[in-house]
């Protein structure tokens, strides 16, 4: 065995013994288990087709996504079991969350939003932006507002009010 490979192979080991040494969080006070899970349960609102939402792995009924993985994790370190929520948009996890039919979820702060809930400091920070293909007509965000294009986003969307503010030409067409 090469030097390069011993090496490389006490560093995996090393790490792997310290990630077992590693310990667990300190149990969360039972004023923030009672604050974040009022219910006993953490209910964390999802709605599907966005991956900061909620995802479901192809061929199954498995979830994913960052809201997904974050509320399991906080549930976990609350020491409280997670009931994930599924909504159909975003504006009815936002009216669940006024409700206090659900605890928990991760979405923009819109000025609106910030009106009806309350929000933690911004945790993610995500660059909207676009795709298009080669050869595309549009190149460029100036070519985006034209007359007859159409921009898809998704009804109740913060995207929606958005870009219906920002593109006088281009028609926003939501959809659920």
């Amino acid at each position: 065995m090469t030097l390069s490979r011993r090496i490389a192979l006490s560093t995996v080991t090393l790490l792997a013994l310290l990630a077992g040494c590693a310990s667990a969080p300190p149990p969360a006070p039972p004023a923030a288990r009672a604050a974040l899970a009022p219910t006993g349960t953490l209910r964390v609102g999802v709605y599907p087709g966005s991956p900061t939402s909620m995802l479901r792995v192809p061929g199954s009924t498995e979830m994913r996504g960052v809201t997904v993985d974050l509320g399991r994790d906080l549930g976990q370190r609350l020491g409280v079991p997670v009931e994930i929520v599924v909504f159909q948009r975003v504006a009815e996890v936002i009216d669940a969350l006024k409700a206090t039919r659900v605890d928990f979820t991760v979405t923009n702060a819109t000025p609106a939003r910030a009106a009806d809930v309350d929000f933690t400091a911004p945790l993610i920070a995500l660059e909207l932006g676009y795709l298009s293909l080669p050869g595309s007509p549009v190149q460029s965000i100036d070519a985006v507002d034209q007359p007859g294009r159409r921009i898809g986003v998704s009804q109740g969307s913060s995207s929606q009010a958005a870009l219906t503010r920002q593109f006088r030409h281009a028609a926003v067409v939501p959809a659920p």
